[in-house]
């Protein structure tokens, strides 16, 4: 994968991310309804995606 591609995949995992935290009414409705604690799940999830999106973003590469 290349850079730009990298950056715009960093970038939408934390825009996605931004939106579960900003609305998580509309993430909750698509947890299935036997996820337990639905709301704590969106935003752990949504923050998941900005740390990912963030670590992207910043321009880390690999190894090797």
């Amino acid at each position: 994968m290349g850079d730009a591609a990298a950056r715009a995949l960093a970038t939408s995992m934390a825009v996605g991310g931004i939106a579960h935290v900003a609305s998580p009414d509309r993430s909750r409705r698509l947890a299935p309804p036997w996820v337990p604690a639905r709301s704590a799940v969106v935003v752990l999830s949504g923050a998941a995606d900005v740390a990912v999106g963030v670590l992207g973003v910043s321009g880390r590469r690999r190894s090797g």
